[in-house]
């Protein structure tokens, strides 16, 4: 007698049922609706407005699980009759464990489920204080790649009031919000991502700015007693005098350089761009780094050629190149320039004789304090801050600064922008 009439409510339901093509109408305004808001509550309310049309019910429920206590608890509320329980949904009469009740159970088993009186249910249980009634319900997982994220529920009063036809809409549905909650979740947890990367950088390079300036004073008074030191002492001292001085001027360039990088990224600098002959900058690179001008072959650049760039940041760029080349590079070989002009793009190639960087290291050559050999024994000397900044020089230039893999030798590529057509743009 009961199936009897548990199939009349369902065929009294079907012949009540709204045509499947508003029903899939319905569906995919939803969906879309779904795809062009990530807030939750504006969502629900569009999403529960279109369920209205298809699927009648007096509440909608969303749940979601709460990884950490296996809790279900509940995001949005929509109802269309007058429910003083639904005035808190921080309520914890609201949060479910996973399992426990029926929304519970359909969110553990995993599994959509048509409730035809909610009393009668197994695993139904009664909230102390709340009204008994006749009700129905279906409830429908949010299940993502096998991961639990909640539950969607509608409940009507009265008994029989859904149909296996609703509950099939509502799965389909389900698909729907489920993909635009993960979305959400994961634009958020990108928001929080980039967040965290932002302090930490700012930490980062706060502390790089304050020790810099910190260390500045003391290096600079203990520069000045090593000159007046070696002003009076005799030939036996001087040389030691001269180490420290040379450990000194060490230390001065390394702070000089993470306070240029803590600048170009704060932005407290300015670029001088003007056209400059690239020979020049080459010549004054080498006796900066005090690299010999007859390693350098420039045998491959035109006689001429102009590029738009501010000189001392540039210069510094070609220098640091160089001595990369003349220390890691083998005794007696020489370091190779070559310029091609491509796409109104100035391409500066720097090479030397070398075997070329492991492949492990590509992608930490131009970190901070990063050496190819970092061990406490190696031969070569640095800070390995000379690339980082380099390539911060470049960029701040509107260019860049990259390792050639490619390259039958090691070999790095400057690319800085072509000058402009006429003085006016320059």
């Amino acid at each position: 007698g009961q199936r009897e009439a548990s199939c009349r409510t369902y065929a009294a339901l079907m012949s009540d049922a709204p045509p499947i093509e508003q029903s899939i109408a319905a569906l995919r305004h939803a969906a879309a609706a779904l795809s062009q808001t990530d807030d939750l509550s504006t969502l629900f309310d569009t999403v529960g407005e279109q369920v209205m049309l298809v699927v009648p019910y007096h509440t909608l429920r969303l749940f979601l699980l709460d990884k950490e206590t296996q809790e279900l608890y509940p995001v949005a509320i929509r109802s269309v009759v007058d429910d003083a329980d639904l005035a808190g949904l921080d309520d914890p009469r609201f949060r479910l464990p996973l399992g426990k009740g029926v929304t519970g159970s359909i969110a553990a088993r995993g599994k959509a489920e048509v409730v035809y009186d909610l009393e009668e249910h197994p695993e139904a249980f009664h909230i102390p204080g709340t009204p008994r009634v006749e009700e129905s319900m279906i409830g429908v997982p949010l299940v993502f790649q096998g991961r639990t994220l909640g539950v969607l529920t509608l409940s009507k009063h009265g008994l029989s009031q859904f149909s296996e036809h609703q509950l099939t809409l509502m799965e389909v549905l389900a698909v729907s919000i489920t993909a635009a909650i993960e979305h959400r979740r994961s634009l958020e947890a990108e928001q929080r991502a980039l967040e965290q990367e932002q302090r930490l950088h700012h930490l980062h390079t706060t502390f790089i700015a304050n020790v810099s300036h910190e260390l500045r004073t003391p290096l600079t008074t203990i520069k000045g007693f090593l000159e007046l030191a070696k002003g009076k002492t005799t030939n036996g001292t001087a040389e030691i005098i001269e180490g420290a001085q040379r450990g000194a001027e060490r230390l001065h360039s390394l702070i000089e350089d993470l306070l240029e990088i803590v600048s170009i990224e704060a932005g407290r600098q300015r670029l001088e761009p003007a056209l400059h002959d690239l020979r020049d900058l080459l010549n004054k690179a080498c006796e900066r780094m005090r690299v010999s001008a007859e390693r350098l072959d420039i045998s491959g650049l035109p006689a001429e050629h102009q590029v738009f760039a501010d000189r001392d940041r540039t210069t510094n760029i070609l220098a640091e190149l160089i001595e990369n080349a003349d220390k890691y590079g083998p005794d007696g070989g020489k370091i190779r320039v070559g310029v091609e002009r491509r796409d109104a793009t100035d391409i500066i190639e720097v090479s030397d004789d070398g075997n070329g960087i492991p492949p492990e290291q590509h992608e930490d050559i131009f970190s901070r304090f990063t050496q190819g050999d970092s061990s406490a024994t190696r031969r070569r000397g640095g800070t390995g801050i000379g690339l980082s900044l380099a390539r911060s020089l470049a960029r701040w230039h509107g260019g860049d600064l990259v390792y050639d893999a490619d390259a039958p030798r090691t070999t790095f590529r400057l690319t800085l922008p072509a000058p402009p057509e006429s003085p006016t743009e320059a």
